[in-house]
């Protein structure tokens, strides 16, 4: 009889254990495939207000006119609604423009609202801010040049340097000449050579638009002027001659200086693409004169100069120098 107790006591404090065990597995089971419906609901959030962008570019409110957040219901077109989605929208503005949005999304599954999740994203129509180099003709990178960030030519790339970042041309093929070390010239790829990274070439890419930058150019200028630095033509400049020299400081600020003139020993330089032959080459200061130092606008890092210039210093944040 006793023994019967034991084994009985034993057998239930197993079962129990074993029930215990179960029931913990179902759920964490449980709550691991909320959260992960909460999480693909979420994302679903994101997608939705990308596709509404798409359409709407600058639309924070979900087309309501109402300030959010902002419920949408989360439907399985063969289950009805099995969630809810939650949108918080801002936008970033510089120089009273908007740049970027944030989108913060929560998604809450019906059948568990515990399994809330939460993602958010930032959203930005792409510019040419985006590239450390763009180019609108062919060009050859010597193996002497380090390049970071993504390097874009409209035409043919010789890339005999180090790249760490894409790079890519708008062409398929091209005709290399001796001006960029083919002899006989020769037809190559979009973009070729010995540089290393070559996984991170591609070509052909559609084309950067210089004609477009340049016909914002006035409009960038209304824009310094109005939110951030504005500069006119320097008095004394001639067609190629002195301009503004531009030093950033670590500090934020950066110092202007009015050049007054320039050594021109380097006077019989080639230009190749130039029709009028050997041109001036206006590269060194020889005097220049203090204009002040300023404080880069915190919500304005645009810099208009009219004219040409030399820049040097340390740049601490983003700034748009035209």
């Amino acid at each position: 009889m006793l023994t019967a107790i034991v084994f009985g006591a034993v057998f239930l404090t197993v079962i129990g254990a074993l029930s215990s065990y179960t029931l913990t597995q179902n759920n964490m089971q449980s709550n691991s495939t909320a959260k992960s419906r909460g999480l693909a609901i979420a994302e679903a959030g994101l997608e939705y207000y990308r596709w509404h962008l798409a359409h709407f570019p600058n639309d924070l409110q979900n087309g309501t006119g109402q300030a959010g957040p902002y419920s949408i219901p989360y439907d399985d077109p063969e289950g009805g609604q099995t969630g809810t989605i939650s949108l918080t929208i801002n936008g970033n503005q510089s120089c009273g423009l908007l740049t970027s949005i944030d989108i913060t999304s929560t998604g809450t599954p019906s059948e568990d609202p515990n399994g809330k999740r939460t993602v958010s994203a930032r959203y930005a129509r792409p510019t040419v801010a985006q590239y450390s180099y763009v180019l609108n003709d062919s060009v050859w990178a010597g193996d002497d040049r380090q390049i970071l960030g993504p390097y874009h030519s409209n035409g043919g790339i010789r890339m005999d340097g180090t790249a760490n970042s894409p790079v890519t041309s708008s062409v398929s093929s091209w005709l290399c000449t001796s001006s960029f070390g083919c002899s006989p010239s020769s037809y190559k790829a979009g973009v070729w050579g010995s540089g290393t990274n070559q996984q991170l070439w591609s070509y052909p890419k559609p084309q950067v638009d210089f004609a477009a930058i340049s016909a914002n150019f006035s409009s960038l200028k209304s824009t310094a002027q109005t939110y951030g630095k504005y500069f006119a033509t320097n008095g004394s400049a001639t067609a190629n001659g002195p301009g503004y020299h531009l030093i950033f400081n670590s500090n934020g600020t950066f110092t202007v200086k009015k050049v007054t003139a320039v050594y021109t020993n380097l006077s019989s330089v080639s230009v190749s693409d130039s029709s009028a032959g050997e041109q001036s080459d206006y590269t060194r200061i020889k005097t220049e004169s203090l204009v002040g130092t300023y404080t880069i606008p915190s919500d304005c890092g645009l810099i208009f100069v009219e004219d040409n210039v030399w820049v040097e210093g340390t740049i601490t944040r983003k700034v748009t120098l035209v």
